[in-house]
């Protein structure tokens, strides 16, 4: 009787543990200037980076990365290595869009594969763009040429 009640109280406490820590609570989180942060009491309160990659330009070196909202909208984000500086990257074609996938065209380089759907849901058009940031004060975001 004492081990079976020994039991019931470890499993007891172990879920009151793992439902009490913040959703997500693994994942890096920004805010919406791209700043790094604690994970949020809430996902609405901030951005979880689905995608990061490091490149080199200008003999500089940055990181590229993409959070996802709640509602599944994506932030676009560059900055220096460590989150440092960071920056929005303004563009209209990427203000807040649904994105399928983000490739990065080679290890190391500053030009990037978006593939962003028209909506959050299924069955939607999903548009290839290349976004370069070559010059990262100045994105440029074109439709991709599917080969």
């Amino acid at each position: 009787m004492r081990n079976q009640l020994l039991v019931i109280s470890l499993i007891a406490a172990t879920l009151i543990a793992s439902t009490s820590a913040p959703a997500h609570a693994g994942g890096t989180w920004v805010n919406n200037t791209c700043q790094k942060i604690a994970a949020p009491e809430s996902p609405s309160d901030g951005f979880e980076i689905d995608y990061q990659f490091a490149f080199k330009t200008q003999q500089r070196s940055y990181l590229m990365y993409a959070a996802r909202s709640m509602d599944g909208a994506y932030l676009f984000c560059w900055s220096k290595p460590g989150y440092r500086s960071p920056q929005v990257i303004k563009h209209q074609n990427l203000n807040f869009p649904f994105v399928n996938t983000i490739t990065q065209s080679k290890k190391g380089t500053p030009i990037f594969s978006v593939m962003i759907r028209d909506g959050n849901g299924r069955d939607t058009t999903v548009t290839p763009m290349k976004l370069d940031l070559t010059n990262p004060q100045k994105p440029i975001v074109v439709p991709e040429q599917c080969h």
